[in-house]
């Protein structure tokens, strides 16, 4: 799984066990698997055009490195927002039609949970920086209520001190 934002590449341990790691997939992948009717781009039809176009070059290395078969797009509306990638696991032949299609729909499917769950982390990263902010501004309020203490204090010092000498002066001949 190629997530965009935040850009992470999850993949399953033998275990079962996801793996989640920096990086992205080259924009050229997303194009590819686009302009397929289903979303799903082949790696045999992504090398097919790799001599004859440079940006399905970046898509097969991004296929071929992975050791992909296929990648089906994911999406939130019109934006691509991740996507699947089914590994080779010493497949020769492409992906049939029934394969595709049945690829093409669980990534429709997992669309839906994969945006719910980018909206989720984006609301729970905001949540965390307003509550950030906040404490900075906490910490900032009791700088300025020490201060105006400080301040109050002085006042108060200073009217005391004239109210003395006003003391003095009235009773000084």
């Amino acid at each position: 799984l190629v997530l965009r934002d935040p850009p992470a590449i999850i993949t399953l341990a033998r275990a079962g066990y996801p793996q989640r790691q920096p990086g992205q997939a080259p924009a050229s992948l997303y194009e590819a698997c686009a302009i397929e009717p289903s979303g799903v781009a082949q790696r045999a039809v992504v090398a097919e055009a790799a001599p004859k176009s440079q940006v399905a070059k970046g898509a097969l290395l991004f296929l071929e490195t992975r050791d992909l078969v296929a990648c089906a797009l994911i999406r939130d509306e019109d934006q691509a927002i991740g996507l699947l990638g089914i590994p080779r696991l010493g497949r020769v032949d492409p992906l049939d039609l029934e394969e595709v299609v049945r690829l093409g729909a669980l990534a429709e499917d997992l669309s839906s949970h994969v945006a719910a769950s980018q909206r989720i982390a984006r609301a729970l990263a905001r949540e965390q920086q307003l509550r950030d902010e906040a404490h900075q501004l906490e910490g900032r309020a009791e700088e300025l209520s020490e201060e105006l203490s400080r301040s109050r204090d002085r006042s108060e010092a200073l009217v005391r001190s004239l109210a003395q000498r006003t003391e003095i002066a009235r009773y000084a001949p």
